[in-house]
């Protein structure tokens, strides 16, 4: 019998290397004992300025939460609220306001994705060779695997139950985060 969704429990917040950002380590390759190539998850309060935005030996993928931001230089490409995107290396975040930024860092870009997306009605996600971190940001959502159900608490990470052959089906309204991992990390 699976025990449902299994609440994050965050690191402390740390200063970002940069110096203009606090920010928690959300999970971690380490911290969860994946089998996937070291990745890591944070989340960053940035104020408005100029950002380095990742480490130069990974793979990043970010999203802005609250407010878009510019990629580059201040008049660079415009990345949305809940937009993902890639990051080069020796990229720079430009904001305008003040944003909470969810940042996956991965040793190779199959270890791992993000995933930004509004929820409306049902969502099904496969199980098999795959693992799933859901954040519900705003909103109501029940995840369901086979017979069971349960409910998925907004603004908390969580590990979803998997199931190989199953396939998870998220159900309701709002604003969700995903990641997904192409092996299944210990929650």
């Amino acid at each position: 019998m699976n025990a449902g969704p299994a609440t994050l429990r965050t690191l402390p917040a740390v200063p970002d290397p940069s110096g203009h950002a606090t920010g928690i380590q959300l999970a971690s390759a380490h911290t969860h004992g994946s089998a996937a190539g070291p990745w890591r998850l944070h989340l960053q309060h940035l104020d408005p300025g100029a950002h380095s935005a990742l480490r130069e030996n990974a793979s990043t993928q970010l999203a802005p939460l609250d407010a878009p931001l510019a990629l580059g230089d201040p008049g660079g490409r415009p990345l949305l609220r809940l937009q993902v995107a890639s990051l080069l290396p020796n990229q720079t975040l430009h904001l305008a306001a003040p944003t909470r930024v969810v940042r996956l860092e991965r040793s190779h870009p199959d270890d791992a994705e993000l995933i930004a997306r509004p929820l409306q009605g049902p969502m099904l996600l496969p199980t098999t060779d795959q693992g799933w971190l859901a954040w519900l940001l705003v909103g109501h959502a029940v995840v369901k695997l086979g017979e069971a159900g349960w409910e998925l608490a907004a603004g908390v990470p969580a590990w979803l139950p998997t199931e190989a052959g199953q396939r998870l089906r998220l159900e309701g309204a709002g604003e969700l985060l995903l990641v997904r991992f192409r092996t299944i990390p210990a929650a």
